[in-house]
């Protein structure tokens, strides 16, 4: 978990690029979106996800349906994301 949270950091602090969360300023509000494979695959990188959604902070929820690894067919909810949304 530790590598996965140091990669998320460096992701954010590259997409933020010092400007902060420009779109974060313009919607804010507290929602819920539903994670959806469009097409079949395997799931993978929940343990990336679930970092990034850490350091984002404590407002955020995410709950994934299926494991890594697991095999899905197309158009399959994954998993929800809670909190404030952007």
């Amino acid at each position: 978990m530790r590598a996965a949270r140091e990669a998320a950091s460096r992701a954010l602090d590259e997409d933020l690029a010092g400007y902060g969360d420009l779109a974060g300023r313009v919607f804010t509000g507290a929602g819920a979106a539903t994670i959806v494979g469009r097409e079949a695959g395997v799931l993978s990188g929940t343990v990336p996800f679930l970092a990034a959604a850490e350091l984002l902070g404590p407002g955020l929820d995410v709950v994934f349906d299926r494991a890594d690894g697991e095999r899905f067919p197309a158009g399959t909810p994954l998993g929800t994301v809670r909190g404030r949304l952007a």
